[in-house]
């Protein structure tokens, strides 16, 4: 199992490759980022762009952005990830599943 970090000036994306869900992390301290609002968009393999679902971190600064209801995750080809916090800015990622 691998886990993909990006990181920002404010924060750093963990990615977890088995399960969909990601970690917000302060960049400077790395502890988690609880109640960073996430906002996520989905292209499926035909080339549809659209949105998906919009939450906060919890405690752990986790979310997942990928499960929903209505949505089969295989059909995903790029997750599109909007992440902003009040104090320490906003942040865009695009990551091919």
């Amino acid at each position: 199992m691998t886990n993909d970090f990006f990181f920002f000036s404010f924060s750093a994306f963990q990615f977890f490759s088995i399960f969909p869900f990601m970690q917000v992390l302060d960049a400077a301290t790395r502890k988690p980022m609880v109640k960073t609002y996430v906002k996520v968009y989905v292209e499926t393999h035909d080339g549809k762009v659209r949105f998906h679902k919009d939450g906060y971190t919890d405690l752990r600064g986790k979310f997942d952005y990928l499960s929903h209801s209505g949505e089969d995750p295989a059909q995903v080809r790029r997750v599109a990830i909007l992440a902003s916090d009040p104090q320490k800015g906003a942040r865009t990622m695009i990551y091919n599943r």
